[in-house]
């Protein structure tokens, strides 16, 4: 509907939303995976996510967010200040 075309993997896409998790729900739909297949294998997808909900647990193994930022040997990738998240959306220019 969106009026995405995808001719080839990895080029550029008129539409790209890649959906982490939605509450609770699993699917395993050739149209819809949740949660992403590989969310959960990325540092630079969970270190955002741990800031913004270090309890989020992945619907489809129970392991936190943080859990997987240690297994994955991270450390402390990501880490930023908590208070990052107030000050977005950046006020209007004055």
């Amino acid at each position: 509907q969106a009026g995405r075309e995808r001719h080839e993997r990895w080029a550029a896409r008129t539409l790209d939303l890649d959906l982490i998790t939605y509450a609770d729900l699993t699917c395993d739909d050739p149209a819809l995976t949740l949660p992403h297949p590989r969310a959960w294998e990325r540092p630079f997808v969970l270190g955002p996510l741990r800031d913004l909900n270090p309890d989020l647990r992945c619907p489809a193994s129970g392991e936190s967010v943080q859990d997987a930022l240690q297994r994955l040997g991270t450390g402390e990738l990501g880490q930023r200040d908590p208070t990052w998240l107030r000050s977005w959306p950046a006020p209007p220019p004055s």
